[in-house]
């Protein structure tokens, strides 16, 4: 089919009166290919579909989750061509940790896609992870320990009433039960074998609702942005971790930008990327070597550090 635009919408939301007045707007002006997730991996096969016609831009309806997804497929390496085209995002999920971090808001999805006219398309670095055989993509943020647990544990239901607040009572809750996590991390000036809380991988900044774990992460640099809360680290309290992100980490934490990473732990490790939970005990996480055309706002925060 010759589109020129293809939206992929989260089936959870594509009945919601505000979602389909978005659609109406995008599809009055070009012809539209839209696409409705029904099971998993349709997200993502839907996105591999966009990058091998002739699609122009795909736009993204959805979550951290749903958004991962058509990364993935855009971004494939399974012998295709990247995707050459424009990736617009509208934000309508729980947390919407990149969107909130690149500054893609509005009161409405109709309100974003009428502002995304102005938006330019920036190419941002994608993050590839190899762990067990398997390869997977990420754009924003991949965490390990505390924070990619609150992330996957907070109910649906607890998410739907509360919105972000929601992993802030989720990560409250598992207090009495937090323990650190051990692994090796090695990378081109780092080997070390550390226990640690947290452990942030950002291409992006934002993760578990909001928290900025990544303040000063630039996903134009080549480079990621790591963050690691050990344990011990004074002052670091878990919960100031959730209500502060990194400022409520202070000076305990360990900081440094590389291009790769591996991580190997003895025990099964839960890694959150973008929102999609991964377990094993080795991981390698490397910036590119694809990089996607992103419309972002022009005064986006993710194009300005510190």
């Amino acid at each position: 089919m010759d589109t020129s635009l293809v939206v992929i919408v989260n089936g959870k939301i594509a009945g919601e009166p505000e979602v389909e007045a978005a659609l109406n707007r995008l599809s009055s002006a070009v012809r539209t290919d839209i696409r409705v997730t029904e099971a998993e991996g349709d997200a993502c096969r839907f996105a591999r579909e966009a990058a091998a016609g002739s699609a122009s831009r795909v736009v993204v309806f959805g979550g951290d989750g749903t958004l991962n997804a058509v990364v993935t497929g855009l971004a494939s390496s399974d012998g295709s061509a990247p995707f050459a085209g424009e990736l617009g995002i509208v934000p309508t999920g729980t947390a919407n940790d990149f969107a909130t971090c690149a500054g893609i808001d509005g009161d409405s999805p109709s309100d974003i896609v009428d502002a995304m006219s102005g938006y330019r398309p920036v190419e941002l670095d994608v993050g590839r992870v190899t762990h067990g055989g398997e390869e997977a993509m990420f754009i924003n943020v991949a965490t390990a320990g505390f924070g990619s647990e609150v992330s996957s544990e907070a109910p649906e239901d607890l998410k739907a009433v509360l919105g972000r607040v929601a992993y802030l009572v989720a990560g409250l809750s598992k207090m009495d039960e937090l323990e650190p996590r051990e692994a090796t991390i090695t990378g081109p000036e780092i080997e070390r074998r550390v226990a640690f809380y947290l452990l942030a991988i950002g291409n992006a900044r934002c993760a578990g609702g909001g928290m900025p774990v990544c303040p000063d992460a630039d996903p134009t640099d080549g480079l990621f942005d790591v963050t690691i809360v050990p344990e011990g680290a004074v002052g670091a309290t878990a919960a100031e971790v959730i209500r502060k992100g990194l400022e409520g980490v202070g000076d305990a934490g360990i900081r440094f930008r590389t291009p790769w990473l591996e991580v190997r732990s003895e025990d099964a490790l839960q890694v959150n990327l973008d929102g999609e939970p991964v377990s094993g005990t080795e991981f390698r996480f490397e910036v590119g070597p694809v990089v996607l055309k992103v419309l972002l706002p022009p005064d986006s925060p993710l194009l300005s550090t510190s």
